[in-house]
C-alpha cells in the first residue's frame, strides 16, 4: 500500500521488499513524490447589505447598522481582528457584550473560525445640522502569530450616518401676538423667547428689529430698551431660551385702536448654515391707554367771552382735551347750554315761550 504525505510538495522514501519469493526479497523500492494542491485562502470576509451600513443619530430609532466577519480558512493559531472608526465623532463600533467606542476587537479561534461575528455600528448624536447625511469608513487590521493571516489585507466597510437635526431659530410666545401696554410700570407687560433648533458650529447672533419703534421696543437681559438688540447663542448656550423684553411707547395719543408692532429678526455667523438663515416674525399688540372712558368728561372750558349771552350777542370758548390729540386728529364735543325762557313776539296778540 501506497502512503500519501500531506504536503504542498512531498516525497515518499520506501523500506526493502520483503517477500518469500527470492527475487523480491530485499529489492530496492524507488521513493515516489506527490503534490497536494491546497484549496484554502486566508482572508476575512465582511457581509453586509447595500452598499454602506446606514445608521442613524437618533437613539433608540429601529435604523441600526451591523456587519458580519468571518474568516475565510482555518487558521493555526488565534486570529484577533481590530475594528476602527475613521470618524469616531460620527461612528462607534462594538462586538457581541461590549460597549460602542472608536474601536473594537473580534477574537477568532481554529475551533471559532468559521462562525461569523457582528459588529454593531451607532451613528453619534451630536445636536449639529450637517447639512446631509455624513459617510464614514470602518478598517480593519489582524493580528497573529502565524504568517498566514498575519498583517493580512482586509476591506474597509462604509456607513451612512443620517442626520437628524435641522439648523432654525424658534420663538415662544403665547397666543398670536405679544400684548405690551403703553402705561409704564402696569403689569401686563410684553415678552418672548427666541431658542436655536440644533448646535451651530459657531456662535450666532440674532439681531431683533422693531419696526415699528414708535410703537414698541425690545431688549434681552441686561439692557436697555431700544430699537434693535442683539441675542446672542454660542455652541454651549444655543439650547437655553434667551428672553426678549417688548416696551409699548407711550405716545401721548388716543390712537382710537391699539397697535400692532411687528418685529423682525436677522441671524449672522461662521455657521454657513445658520448665516443669514429665515427666521419667523413676531407681532406685539400694543395697547393704547389715551382711550377716553364712557360718561367721563375729558374736555373743559378754559376761558369764555362771558357767563351769559344777550340776544343778538356772540361768544368765544376754548376747550383743552386731556390727553391732547394727535395733529390732524378730529374730536367731537358734546356740549349742552341751558337759559331761562325767553318771548317771541308774534304778529298776533299771543305769544310763545321757550328755553334755549
Amino acid at each position: 500500500m501506497i502512503v500519501w504525505a500531506r504536503a504542498a510538495t512531498a516525497a515518499q522514501a520506501y523500506p526493502p521488499a520483503n517477500s518469500q519469493d527470492p527475487a523480491y526479497e530485499g529489492i530496492s523500492i524507488p521513493s515516489m513524490g506527490a503534490t497536494v494542491v491546497d484549496n484554502d485562502t486566508a482572508g476575512v470576509t465582511m457581509i453586509h447589505s447595500g452598499g454602506a451600513t446606514p445608521v442613524t443619530e437618533a437613539a433608540g430609532v429601529s435604523l441600526a447598522g451591523s456587519y458580519t466577519v468571518v474568516l475565510a480558512s482555518e487558521p493555526t493559531h488565534g486570529v484577533r481582528v481590530t475594528v476602527v472608526s475613521g470618524t469616531p465623532g460620527a461612528v462607534l463600533v462594538n462586538g457581541a457584550g461590549t460597549t460602542a467606542a472608536a474601536t473594537t476587537t473580534l477574537t477568532f479561534t481554529p475551533t471559532t473560525w468559521s462562525t461569523p461575528q457582528t459588529v454593531t455600528v451607532t451613528g453619534v448624536d451630536d445636536r449639529v445640522d450637517q447639512s446631509g447625511n455624513r459617510s464614514s469608513r470602518i478598517t480593519h487590521r489582524a493580528n497573529l502569530q502565524g504568517p498566514a493571516y498575519k498583517g493580512i489585507s482586509i476591506p474597509s466597510v462604509g456607513a451612512t450616518v443620517v442626520d437628524n437635526d435641522t439648523a432654525g431659530v424658534t420663538m415662544i410666545q403665547l397666543g398670536g401676538a405679544t400684548p405690551v401696554t403703553e402705561a409704564a410700570g402696569v403689569s401686563l407687560a410684553g415678552s418672548y423667547t427666541v431658542v436655536l433648533a440644533s448646535e451651530p458650529t459657531h456662535g450666532v447672533r440674532v439681531t431683533v428689529v422693531s419696526g415699528t419703534p414708535g410703537a414698541a421696543l425690545m431688549n434681552g437681559a441686561g439692557e436697555t430698551a431700544g430699537a434693535t438688540t442683539t441675542l446672542t447663542f454660542t455652541p454651549t448656550t444655543w439650547s437655553t431660551p434667551q428672553t426678549v423684553t417688548v416696551t409699548g411707547v407711550d405716545d401721548n395719543v388716543d390712537q382710537f385702536f391699539n397697535k400692532i408692532a411687528k418685529i423682525d429678526h436677522r441671524a449672522s455667523s461662521t455657521d454657513t448654515i445658520y448665516d443669514g438663515i429665515s427666521i419667523p416674525w413676531v407681532s406685539a399688540v400694543v395697547v393704547d391707554d389715551e382711550g377716553a372712558v364712557p360718561n367721563t368728561r375729558v374736555v373743559d372750558v378754559t376761558s369764555g367771552s362771558g357767563a351769559s349771552i344777550g340776544e343778538g350777542d356772540s361768544a368765544t370758548f376754548t376747550f383743552t382735551a386731556t390727553p391732547a390729540p394727535g395733529a390732524g386728529s378730529t374730536m367731537r364735543v358734546s356740549f349742552t347750554m341751558t337759559g331761562a325762557p325767553f318771548r317771541k313776539r308774534t304778529s298776533g296778540a299771543g305769544h310763545n315761550e321757550g328755553s334755549a
